[in-house]
């Protein structure tokens, strides 16, 4: 009953935020300024899929794509089907991991094999460091255009960002972020990592399927891209 009562009262107040102009029309200057906020607080309450929230993981893959092309290397976005890795090229493999974070560099490995490259290829992890600007800053529609401009087949991108939730006219895709830097590191022998080459045999401890582990980037040899 109590969930119920506050579901009612935060959809009285979003209808509120939309009809009342507030006082001295505060919430309709507010509305008008940013619909976005009002339409996330629609969003929430009826549960729809949040995809705002880590937009900037979107977009730092499309600013990484961005930064292999314009030096002349041929790049095709893996990050969002699935794929072992974010960024595919004829030489190698990229990762790439976002964060807002400015004070440390701190990236989060999601499988055994995330950073273990097949074929013999190489693999750089890009971290890609953004500052929250709202409706400044560079947005998932901006890099877009940059990639058309550049040759890309942003057709094939617009489609991929579809399926992942940022259809075209999405609000997110105008989210701004401000970035700072985007940081190669070379995975090689030196890097911190766990691969299936880690347990005795090449196989994980009995009833361990899965391991998920952070990596300290803080002190590591690194490549400014862009």
């Amino acid at each position: 009953l109590l969930s119920t009562v506050r579901g009612v009262d935060a959809f009285a107040q979003v209808c509120e935020d939309f009809v009342s102009p507030g006082e001295a029309g505060a919430n309709r200057f507010a509305l008008l300024k940013d619909p976005s906020v009002w339409w996330r607080k629609w969003k929430e309450l009826i549960g729809n899929k949040n995809v705002d929230s880590r937009v900037y993981d979107v977009l730092g893959e499309l600013c990484a794509i961005r930064a292999i092309v314009r030096q002349g290397i041929p790049a095709t976005w893996r990050g969002q089907d699935r794929a072992s890795y974010d960024i595919e090229t004829p030489a190698g493999y990229f990762e790439v991991k976002s964060t807002v974070v400015r004070d440390h560099k701190e990236v989060t490995i999601h499988s055994q094999f995330q950073l273990d490259p097949p074929d013999g290829k190489s693999l750089s992890l890009l971290l890609c460091q953004f500052e929250e600007m709202g409706g400044l800053g560079e947005t998932i529609n901006d890099v877009v255009s940059d990639l058309e401009d550049l040759g890309v087949d942003v057709a094939s991108i617009n489609e991929t960002l579809a399926a992942a939730g940022f259809e075209e006219g999405c609000v997110a895709r105008k989210e701004g972020y401000a970035l700072h830097s985007i940081l190669r590191y070379d995975v090689g022998c030196d890097f911190p990592r766990i691969t299936t080459e880690s347990f005795v045999g090449g196989v994980l401890p009995r009833g361990v399927s899965k391991i998920s582990y952070t990596v300290d980037l803080d002190g590591l040899s690194a490549t400014r891209v862009e």
